[in-house]
């Protein structure tokens, strides 16, 4: 903190934010409280975002921890719906929506979280709707029931929006 304008210049990580939610060490405060809000609004909060991680662009919508496993248990109850048997397969695939909901507590309409305890810290940012992008190589585009996930502190850079794919003959171009 400055004597002149009495702004803090230190990084809030590790402490408790707004809403309980707590900042993981070694990410971007900033990105950490963005995807705190995510984690913590009751519906999905699809912001446009693009990381760069050591070189390659991933961009996408973000979604809360809660969708990522939700998303994972329709893939694999798409992928493996029955066993060899034939018996169902819905108790794997709920543990993982149980293991989302324990990890990323579901706030209610008024903001509200209504399991137990607080939410964990903010360690990874999840996606959907991802396109990847290196240099020298086409964009890869991945299809729209894929869910993405990132630990934060892999993250070099980020901004808000999205890779616009482009006509262009060159890869890589955006």
């Amino acid at each position: 903190m400055t004597e002149n304008d009495g702004v803090s210049t230190e990084q809030p990580e590790g402490e408790e934010q707004p809403g309980g939610r707590v900042v993981m060490p070694g990410g971007d405060y900033l990105l950490a409280a963005l995807i705190s809000t995510v984690n913590g609004y009751p519906g999905d909060i699809g912001y446009p975002l693009t990381l760069s991680l050591h070189g390659t662009l991933v961009s996408g919508e973000t979604i809360s921890g809660r969708t990522y496993f939700d998303m994972i248990a329709g893939a694999l109850e798409q992928a493996w719906p029955r066993n060899e048997d034939g018996t169902s397969n819905e108790g794997v695939f709920d543990r993982f929506r149980e293991f989302g909901d324990a990890m990323y507590p579901r706030p209610n309409e008024d903001g509200e979280e209504t399991n137990a305890g607080r939410s964990q810290p903010v360690a990874y940012v999840h996606l959907k709707h991802v396109t990847i992008s290196q240099p020298g190589a086409p964009m890869i585009e991945m299809d729209a029931t894929v869910a993405w996930r990132c630990k934060i502190d892999a993250i070099d850079a980020w901004t808000l929006g999205t890779m616009a794919t482009t006509t262009t003959s060159s890869p890589g171009t955006w």
